[in-house]
């Protein structure tokens, strides 16, 4: 609606990202501190002009139709093993 008025808000100052991306940064921090002992390595992936880059779709709950997800990081556990991270924030 805004971008047809012409009034578009740019991605740095659109409110509702902010808040996704300082919810991100708070739920790997909670991850991490949560799973701290079973973490040698963990990385955040990076976004390219706000933009996810590392998309993929699952199936929920054994439904057939697929919902688009972002993988947020990946770590290496105490195994040596490599492990994808979605970050999920559940409000209530």
């Amino acid at each position: 609606m805004l971008k047809a008025l012409g009034r578009e808000i740019p991605f740095e100052d659109n409110l509702s990202m902010r808040k996704g991306k300082m919810l991100e940064t708070l739920g790997f921090d909670e991850f991490i501190r949560i799973y701290f002992d079973n973490i040698q390595v963990l990385h955040k992936n990076k976004y390219a002009n706000g933009i996810d880059k590392y998309n993929y779709f699952k199936s929920i709950n054994g439904e057939g139709t697929l919902v688009g997800s972002t993988i947020d990081g990946w770590f290496v556990n105490t195994q040596g093993e490599a492990e994808l991270l979605e970050i999920n924030i559940v409000t209530i």
